[in-house]
């Protein structure tokens, strides 16, 4: 049952007959129904409620864990006497979403006198006129907060700075309950002394965008429990800083670093502990040399994953060292190649090609899938009078993968099955790296419903035909 509650269970009136004719939900047991209501009561997968201050979303959001634990406790006197005797229940339900209109201020304090003392778990989307409610919110009641998810959505003219500067205060006071911190604005916040007052014993998940503090090891001994930490943060970090700081972090688990790194004070050579091992590792950053530089000093663990993100704008020349001694521990690999809008990724292909010539990567890759390989000058290449008058392999894309194709064979590693699943291309010049297996789909009616099959084929079998997925695709 409902250890943060000191009433317990209200009896029910003797005068009241539950058990004449049942129906089978009344048949349910107490403490079963509490465990469901504390599993409804999860709202961390709940889906945004949008409002602003002259718009909110038409729907009301039955689905909240909210308001199905609000309007569970009107369904009989069983359920109700269950919940209005569970404070943590309530406490689960800090959804500020709903709750940070001035409108719903009645709804918001009697969610919060439900929640007696118990502890605190916040999440939503703050909006200006939502800001003056959440900062209530949490000056009140801010050492009995557990978990903190916070999306402030305000504008730098929508809030006065005075508030802002309550909020920067109040996160700079020690947090005894915070376990969970999860923090994104579009207007940044600086937090001028320690995060927490460097005191947040329970804290083991750190996630923030676009909060300025000091992430100095020293001022921030928190830092040495994390499980999980994530910065996504335009306003960067000291690479040195960062580094010192990993360090200490012997417990992480997963590491996210987005657009967070300065790499002016680089020269600062870092030596990372044997116990400095990550199970998920997600660098992401227009600066290639920052993520270079991190990745030098990360000792993976087994089975760790590594999921890097970049955006590659620079020549490969005066980086291929860099790439393959990042890359040198690695055991497995997969490139995911893609585009979020249409511009050219002249060094994409290149700098894949490179990596995987890493001394540890290349006795292991047997099998490359390329889900696009256009990139816009190719589209731009293909708009010629007649695909036939062109030579396929000026094509940038197609050179280097035939290069790639070449140096492995060279190598004796030759690459065995190259997946050309939605490629939409003529591929016949494929047909001269003899014995490779190029594999690829497409669908056909079978008793009036569409299937998709695979195809294979050998190259140098003496069907190049097949390899036209121009054809294909627009027959």
């Amino acid at each position: 049952m409902d250890t943060s509650s000191s009433e317990g269970l209200a009896p029910l009136s003797p005068s009241v007959d539950y058990h004449h004719n049942p129906s089978p939900i009344s048949k349910i047991g107490r403490d079963l129904l509490w465990s469901i209501f504390l599993i409804n009561a999860d709202h961390s997968d709940d889906p945004p409620y949008f409002r602003t201050a002259t718009y909110r979303d038409p729907w009301f959001p039955m689905n909240h864990a909210l308001v199905v634990t609000w309007r569970s406790a009107q369904v009989c006197r069983l359920w109700r006497n269950i919940l209005l005797h569970s404070p943590s229940v309530w406490g689960r339900n800090i959804d500020l979403d709903l709750l940070q209109g001035p409108e719903d201020r009645a709804w918001a304090d009697e969610v919060l006198r439900r929640s007696g003392q118990s502890l605190l778990h916040v999440k939503g989307r703050v909006v200006a006129p939502g800001l003056e409610f959440f900062i209530f919110l949490l000056d009140a009641n801010w050492k009995r907060i557990w978990s903190l998810e916070l999306e402030a959505s305000m504008l730098l003219d929508e809030v006065d700075d005075n508030e802002v500067e309550k909020l920067s205060r109040i996160l700079q006071r020690p947090a005894p309950s915070i376990h969970y911190f999860s923090y994104f604005a579009i207007r940044p916040l600086a937090v001028h002394n320690a995060l927490f007052s460097g005191d947040a014993p329970n804290l083991r998940h750190f996630e923030s965008g676009n909060l300025e503090f000091n992430i100095d090891h020293n001022n921030l001994p928190w830092l040495s429990q994390l499980r999980t930490l994530r910065l996504r943060n335009p306003h960067r970090k000291s690479l040195s800083l960062v580094l010192d700081a990993l360090r200490q972090m012997s417990f992480l688990e997963s590491l996210l670093l987005f657009a967070a790194l300065q790499v002016q004070d680089h020269s600062k050579f870092y030596q990372p502990s044997s116990t400095q091992e990550y199970g998920v590792f997600e660098p992401e950053s227009v600066n290639v040399q920052a993520n270079l530089a991190l990745l030098r000093h990360i000792l993976p663990s087994p089975g760790c994953s590594l999921n890097l993100s970049l955006v590659l704008n620079a020549p490969l020349d005066e980086n291929e060292e860099a790439i393959l001694t990042a890359f040198a521990g690695v055991k497995r690999l997969k490139f995911i190649l893609g585009n979020d809008q249409l511009e050219t990724t002249e060094y994409t292909l290149e700098w894949i090609f490179a990596v995987s010539k890493a001394p540890t990567i290349m006795p292991q890759l047997q099998k490359v899938v390329l889900d696009e390989i256009s990139s816009y000058e190719d589209l731009e290449q293909e708009q010629g009078p007649s695909p036939s008058q062109q030579n396929r392999t000026n094509n940038r894309s197609l050179k280097f993968i035939l290069e790639f194709l070449s140096s492995y064979r060279e190598a004796g590693k030759a690459i065995k099955v190259l997946d050309l699943t939605r490629i939409t291309r003529d591929m016949r010049f494929l047909d001269e790296v003899e014995g490779l297996q190029v594999l690829w789909t497409h669908e056909a009616l079978v008793d009036e419903r569409v299937t998709l099959f695979t195809e294979s084929y050998i190259c140098g079998s003496g069907s190049p035909e097949v390899l036209n997925f121009n054809a294909l695709y627009s027959s």
